[in-house]
């Protein structure tokens, strides 16, 4: 088979791919992975390119189809021949309960252990999405303007009307947003939105919240100032946050309202049982979860997990804003945050001066580099954490899991650890190595934050096991 795009018929689904793609074989052994497929089913599909033992493709034709297979709720989904495909998505033609039962299959295949799996958080499926960005295409021929996620498989911008998985209030905004950049001087100037939701607490007692919205218009052109004011009218009309941005992160502006008159950034709260809940506030390109019912929902079984008394002495890496960091604090002696940003860990130590807690502390250490070991090796010497908690990026822990590995003395006293996963390959990896160093999975189980999507979270408690 050349690299020319061909057509691959009659192929049958054996099982799925971390990345939740359908995978069938060629008669000579060659492995196919489909987008779009589900296990034993038999499908057509498109080839997009290969390599020397695998071809990627996407499923054009469903010839039988498994009996957890649904109809997708977006006209841009796959299936739709007639339009392009996004690529916010790649689920929704699988029945919600089935994704998650697929997510947690997977891990199963991937653990190769008998751990028993917690019930899973779920998430509602649609209009869940508080953070994305979109890009944005001007088409001088057709004098249009397209904004939407970038094609499955092409790269292209997709043009949506609206979307099944943002907030529906912004989500039902898009073709009124195009047609407000069409009538700019120049409609080439916006290249790319930034979309980002926070919180507003309508009515304490009652825990009435609304969104509040914020938008970040990147532009590569200056605007004029025509074109600025039809923005903020309508940003009035929405009352949404309106920001603009020229360059770099130091060139955001929020623009609608004041900042004369209003604080530039957004919060949101983890809502705690006694009442007291805990006001976080982020800038718009702030590391933030997606969706903030199940972030909730997973800080407070952190917490439960955990089991935090008011001895414990608690070390949370890759700590962010303080999306564990506050929350811990209010239930034990000591936090340490560690985080590599330098504006996240301001941000971390704002939110706790806001919240009135003062037994944190934060520090930016880059737990990727060989310096920031050292660094942390020093509090390590300092403090003596009985409870850790690990969210790293997709890239995971493998240089601090080493690191640990070779100096088992800093791990003698470390009780419980609690690991947050948005990548099970790295998962699998760090799994290993958190073995190595005397500690098995205790608890597991898989959060719904991205539905429709081939996204797999995973929160796994690790404690020590007995040789």
């Amino acid at each position: 088979m050349s690299k020319k795009i061909k057509f691959v018929d009659n192929i049958l689904i054996d099982n799925l791919s971390h990345e939740l793609r359908g995978i069938g074989s060629l008669v000579d052994g060659k492995k196919i992975f489909v987008d779009g497929a589900l296990p034993d089913e038999t499908v057509n599909a498109r080839a997009i390119y290969q390599k020397k033992n695998f071809i990627n493709t996407v499923a054009t034709d469903i010839l039988t189809p498994s009996p957890d297979r649904i109809t997708p709720k977006c006209k841009h989904s796959l299936f739709n021949a007639s339009l392009s495909i996004c690529g916010a998505c790649s689920l929704q033609h699988l029945e919600p309960q089935k994704q998650i039962e697929l997510k947690e299959s997977l891990l199963k295949e991937l653990l190769q252990d008998s751990v028993f799996f917690d019930k899973p958080i779920t998430s509602k499926q649609w209009h869940y999405r508080g953070k994305a960005r979109l890009s944005c295409n001007y088409d001088k021929k057709k004098d249009r303007v397209w904004i939407g996620f970038r094609e499955k498989l092409f790269h292209r911008v997709v043009h949506i009307d609206k979307c099944c998985t943002l907030i529906e209030e912004f989500a039902s905004s898009i073709s009124d947003i195009s047609l407000l950049i069409e009538g700019f001087n120049n409609p080439g100037a916006i290249v790319q939105l930034e979309l980002a939701v926070g919180e507003i607490k309508n009515n304490i007692e009652k825990e009435e919240r609304t969104n509040d919205i914020a938008v970040i218009f990147r532009h590569i052109d200056k605007l004029t100032h025509d074109d600025i004011s039809s923005l903020i009218e309508f940003f009035k009309y929405k009352k949404w946050r309106l920001y603009l941005q020229s360059g770099g992160l130091e060139t955001i502006k929020m623009i609608y309202p004041s900042t004369q008159n209003s604080n530039s950034l957004l919060s949101y709260f983890h809502r705690r049982s006694d009442g007291d809940d805990l006001e976080l506030q982020f800038f718009p390109t702030d590391f933030t979860q997606v969706n903030l019912s199940v972030n909730n929902e997973m800080v407070a079984q952190a917490i439960r997990w955990l089991e935090l008394g008011k001895n414990d002495v608690v070390l949370d890496l890759f700590s962010g804003i303080g999306n564990f960091s506050l929350p811990i604090a209010k239930a034990t002696s000591v936090v340490t945050a560690i985080e590599s940003n330098d504006i996240m860990v301001h941000r971390c130590l704002h939110n706790a001066k806001i919240n009135n807690i003062d037994n944190l502390e934060s520090f930016a250490i880059n737990l990727y580099s060989e310096e920031g070991i050292k660094k942390l090796y020093k509090i390590l010497i300092e403090k003596k954490f009985n409870k850790i908690l690990i969210d790293p990026p997709r890239a995971g822990a493998k240089e601090l899991l080493e690191w640990l590995l070779n100096n088992k003395c800093y791990v003698s006293n470390f009780e419980k650890i609690i690991y947050i996963s948005c990548n099970p390959l790295t998962f699998i990896r760090d799994k290993a190595l958190l073995y190595d160093l005397g500690y098995s999975i205790k608890r597991i189980n898989v959060l719904d934050m991205f539905p429709q999507t081939n996204h797999i979270e995973t929160m796994a408690l690790f404690e020590k096991y007995s040789n």
